[in-house]
């Protein structure tokens, strides 16, 4: 049920609670030793330190900071200095490059810290609102810890989601087993399968999201673009009959900038990627894009996309969204809800497609 993760008493003093996933490459024996949920004492560039072992990962506990800003300058070294080994070694060592703040009344699981049992925790006692707790941590997340404060760690099942597997249910459960062959020969839906299992794996949503929405993006690789709708057809072709007016007779400086006028015109009505998709998605939904019937359906399957990409552009240009802002975090989150569920269903309707005919994705690989 979670335990604590500070003492929760004393003078300021802040510790450094820094979670680390160690590559299967990187040989690190002494680490290897250690029992899980044990931790042995180590030193960090003359800090004292601890190293705790987890079933998948080791938590660094680097104690006894005076202030938030040296703390926050040691982990600002740190992390560049691992990173740095990691790129010159070529070797794994994941961890959250970003300090996270300590959940407190906008701890969205803040109840469930109120009923915790006082007799588990001495020396804590219960505050005016209820809560034993001034605060909770995620242990996968990087965190700055008050340890003057009470803080709670929460269980890892609260920030990672945990699949029960029993092989021999496997079969019995996968009404799909029976197309296992056909589609170990369709290149795109192996290859979106291996970009899925990386996606799944990842702790950072922000990576987890980009490699989702390249696995859509692969998925809608063999779909046509299909045709513009037809008010766009009518506008981009006034526009270029004005252009080319505008041309004739212009000068050769003219001439050559509403010739790339012309051009952008083209590009818009060439709806590349995003045309796939919108396609794929009204196909998955069972909706027919050219069917002004379900005009409604189809704009909002459209607006779904768009609000994707805005996402997708603001981590992959500039890396706008930061998880220490909480409106970009929320954004991030439900976004990512939306997203997985939009690539498996496209992915198992491409599955099922296979199997009753060669599918748009199998004719791109022949």
């Amino acid at each position: 049920m979670g335990k604590p993760a500070s003492q929760g008493t004393g003078s300021e003093r802040y510790a450094l609670h820094i979670p680390l996933w160690i590559g299967t490459e990187i040989q690190a024996d002494e680490l290897g030793r250690i029992p899980i949920w044990k931790s042995v004492p180590t030193n960090i560039a003359g800090y004292p330190a601890t190293v705790e072992r987890r079933e998948f990962y080791f938590i660094l506990h680097v104690p006894g900071f005076p202030s938030e800003k040296e703390a926050g300058d040691f982990f600002d070294v740190f992390a560049s200095t691992l990173i740095q080994w990691s790129l010159r070694n070529s070797a794994t060592i994941r961890f959250p490059p970003i300090l996270e703040p300590v959940l407190t009344s906008n701890d969205p699981n803040l109840w469930f810290r109120k009923h915790l049992s006082s007799e588990q925790y001495p020396g804590w006692n219960r505050s005016e609102d209820g809560s034993i707790t001034d605060g909770a941590i995620h242990p996968e997340q990087a965190c700055l810890i008050p340890e003057h404060k009470r803080i709670w760690e929460y269980p890892a099942f609260y920030t990672r989601r945990v699949v029960p597997l029993k092989l021999d249910q496997v079969f019995v459960e996968s009404p799909e087993r029976k197309n296992g062959v056909r589609v170990l020969r369709d290149d795109y839906i192996l290859l979106v399968t291996e970009v899925l299992w990386t996606a799944f794996d990842q702790i950072d949503r922000r990576v987890r999201f980009i490699l989702l929405m390249t696995a859509l993006e692969i998925i809608a690789g063999g779909e046509p673009a299909g045709d513009p709708p037809e008010y766009l057809r009518k506008v981009t072709a006034e526009l270029k009959s004005v252009v080319a007016q505008r041309r004739k007779g212009s000068t050769p400086e003219i001439s050559k900038l509403l010739e790339r006028c012309d051009l952008k015109i083209d590009q818009i009505i060439e709806q590349g990627i995003m045309g796939s998709l919108r396609l794929l998605l009204c196909r998955v939904s069972g909706i027919d894009p050219q069917d002004e019937a379900q005009i409604a359906p189809r704009n909002e399957i459209h607006g779904r996309i768009n609000a994707l990409y805005k996402v997708r552009s603001g981590l992959a240009h500039g890396g706008k969204m930061r998880v220490t802002d909480p409106t970009s975090y929320g954004v991030l989150t439900s976004s990512l809800q939306i997203l997985e569920k939009l690539v498996i269903d496209a992915l198992l309707f491409c599955w099922k497609e296979r199997d009753q005919q060669p599918s748009k994705i199998s004719d791109a690989t022949d």
